[in-house]
């Protein structure tokens, strides 16, 4: 695990999280979050629709709209005084992606 393995180096070494993908795989996002405390440097941030039975894929959703938490989740980076780089990661609508962006944007 990547916390073990930079245990006692440098904090300038650290991780970019990424909610939906953690969500996708069955690990909850702000428990994450509080064990990477302090060796964040980046975050991509989504949200994911609800995963459906027979459904391939949860894909992105337009934030607070899905099970990611994503009020829940920012607030978790500002108590830890994250200062790293936030990037709105939304794969989905690939054409006409850039309108559910500006709304993430503007939650």
């Amino acid at each position: 695990m990547f916390l073990n393995a930079v245990k006692g180096l440098s904090g300038r070494i650290g991780a970019c999280a990424d909610v939906g993908h953690w969500k996708r795989m069955g690990i909850d996002p702000v428990e994450a979050l509080k064990k990477y405390e302090g060796r964040l440097k980046s975050f991509h941030s989504k949200d994911v629709k609800a995963k459906e039975e027979g459904e391939a894929e949860q894909h992105d959703v337009i934030w607070e709209t899905g099970v990611c938490n994503i009020d829940v989740i920012l607030k978790e980076l500002n108590q830890q005084g994250f200062k790293g780089l936030l990037s709105i990661e939304y794969e989905y609508n690939w054409e006409n992606s850039v309108p559910d962006i500006k709304e993430c944007s503007n939650k």
